[in-house]
């Protein structure tokens, strides 16, 4: 559940009574998945006036705030590669926002042997070199799990409560 804030904090991760688990779910392969949950249209979506004002958020019963859907990778499944886009800032210029836009264009390849593809001011705090072991390049490669919160009105914009 949603706080007046807007803010998720580590707390939330232990209070039972804002995180609903699904009460079943099925799988369609290869990647389709339906997951329910014990939560009415109404309860899901939210205060009707929620959207509008962001100020009225304070003035709504906590419980009428909604539901956020969150979505995460398993951190069990590491997947390795590079970042789709250029990091923007310097300060995201970081082993971890390696991007494929860094490589020659001609090539989508990695070359551990050749010349880095630099994203641009790279501290190197951990001491780590690009092509100089298995290890380095795992560390560098490596994708952190994702997570995704969508707030259920974002989700079910077009649905109505049956009645």
């Amino acid at each position: 559940m949603w706080d007046p804030t807007g803010e998720i904090t580590e707390e939330d991760n232990t209070d039972k009574e804002n995180i609903q688990y699904p009460l079943y779910s099925a799988k369609v392969p290869p990647d389709i998945h339906f997951i329910g949950f014990d939560l009415t249209l109404e309860e899901v979506r939210g205060a009707e006036n929620l959207k509008q004002d962001k100020k009225s958020k304070e003035n709504i019963d906590p419980k009428k705030l909604g539901w956020y859907f969150v979505i995460k990778e398993r951190p069990s499944e590491p997947r390795f590669g590079m970042d789709t886009t250029k990091p923007t800032s310097p300060s995201q210029r970081i082993w971890d926002n390696m991007s494929w836009d860094l490589l020659p264009a001609a090539t989508k390849v990695i070359n551990v042997g050749g010349t880095p593809p630099s994203p641009g001011g790279t501290i190197n705090t951990d001491n780590i070199k690009w092509g100089s072991n298995a290890a380095d390049m795992a560390y560098i490669l490596y994708q952190k799990p994702v997570l995704v919160a969508v707030h259920a009105m974002d989700m079910l914009k077009k649905l109505s409560e049956k009645k």
